[in-house]
C-alpha cells in the first residue's frame, strides 16, 4: 500500500505478504499519479521473488494457488 520499495524493506526484516492493488496495466508515474502504489501482477512477482520468497496469491475460502 506504500509503494514497492518499502514493500522490498519490509521482505528484507520478515515480512511474508504484501497486500497492494494489482492492475492489469499501470500508468507511468508521473505527476499526480507519482505516488501511485499499484502494481502489475508481473511487477509484484519480480518484487516477491527479488525477495527470495515464492509468489502465491490467496484466493476466496483461504486458499492459496502458487504462481509460475
Amino acid at each position: 500500500r506504500l509503494g514497492p520499495r518499502l514493500a522490498q524493506m519490509c521482505f528484507g526484516f520478515g515480512a511474508d505478504e504484501l497486500h497492494a492493488p494489482i492492475v492489469g496495466e499501470r500508468a507511468l508515474r508521473l505527476g499526480d499519479n507519482a505516488n501511485n502504489p499499484a502494481l502489475t501482477r508481473k511487477e509484484a512477482v519480480t518484487l516477491i521473488r527479488g525477495a527470495g520468497l515464492r509468489p502465491a496469491e490467496r484466493l476466496s475460502g483461504d486458499t492459496v494457488e502458487e504462481l509460475a
